[in-house]
């Protein structure tokens, strides 16, 4: 449907439909049938069942509160869909399943439920005890959230004297273009046992992960500290991008193709080609793959 509707009603006496309103995003009758509530530009009023009708002055709702207990609705929600499978499932027996048992033992846990998503969770839980398909859960009060994503620098860290330092740059193939560390790239002169004492400013904790100080920071330029002895005297700043989570997934993934070159090259000593395709949950195309410099001439080829 193009545009947005408008409300009509049909004269049965006289068999001509008449227009009400445009542009109503939704619309209630009242109980005597005399008045419509209806909704249009966000804004809701009280008009007539009658011809060219338009929403003199729209009702406040800026203010309306309500007092809701999560718990309690929670609990009719649970008992509700409980009920309805007891009443309307296909199969009087439920499957074989001791139904009442199983409302006791999960309605239980509703009163621990501190999320709509836990609701949704027990919800899920107790129709799966049917086995049957088409039972779906969704829908609902979500709580909403905007997620703290961590960055990273695809790196691995160990710990000495208390500080973090990098152990390894993780690098794939040096013709993979696709991502690379923030360290493994021109100009970088960040190495390999430099020590990372803080981020934007902030000491990284030696009691937490160290990717605890990078949370909020993916895929953001962020200045670290940086020193080769773990001294803030020969400290100096870096500004680098921190990779997103997906990013150091496929970072560590084409590091894993390409180690998986190496060794079935030196393993045969050249006589075994390699080919992986690449086309999974990371590059989504199958028909992407790698191809190790052997498996151009090898008469024999290992395909992953």
């Amino acid at each position: 449907m193009e545009g947005k509707p408008t409300l009509v009603f049909y004269e049965l006496e006289k068999r001509e439909e008449k227009k009400i309103m445009d542009n109503v995003e939704g619309f209630v009758v009242s109980a005597d049938g005399k008045s419509l509530l209806v909704k249009s530009d966000g804004k809701y009023g009280i008009i007539k069942p009658e011809p060219d009708q338009k929403i003199e002055n729209p009702v406040p709702t800026s203010d309306l509160v309500m007092n809701l207990t999560p718990k309690e609705e929670w609990r009719q929600i649970f008992n509700d869909t409980w009920r309805r499978y007891r009443d309307c499932f296909y199969d009087k027996d439920m499957q074989g399943v001791d139904w009442k048992t199983l409302r006791s033992r999960y309605g239980a846990l509703v009163e621990d439920a501190r999320t709509r998503w836990d609701v949704s969770y027990l919800q899920y839980n107790l129709l799966s005890e049917l086995s049957a398909g088409h039972t779906y859960t969704f829908g609902g009060d979500y709580e909403q959230v905007t997620p703290v994503l961590t960055g990273y620098l695809g790196i691995d860290w160990e710990q000495h004297d208390k500080l973090f330092r990098i152990k390894r740059i993780v690098g794939p193939a040096a013709w993979d273009t696709q991502v690379r560390s923030p360290f493994d790239r021109s100009g970088s002169s960040v190495a390999t046992g430099d020590y990372i004492l803080a981020v934007n400013g902030v000491s990284l904790d030696p009691a937490k992960d160290p990717y605890a100080a990078f949370e909020g920071f993916s895929g953001k330029t962020v200045s670290l500290t940086v020193s080769k002895t773990g001294s803030t005297a020969d400290a100096r700043q870096v500004t680098v991008k921190c990779l997103t989570q997906g990013e150091e997934q496929n970072l560590r993934y084409l590091e894993w193709i390409e180690n998986n070159w190496l060794m079935t090259e030196k393993l045969s000593g050249g006589a075994l080609g390699y080919i992986c395709f690449t086309g999974s949950w990371i590059k989504k195309d199958s028909s992407l793959m790698s191809v190790s410099t052997a498996a151009a001439s090898s008469p024999t080829v290992f395909w992953n």
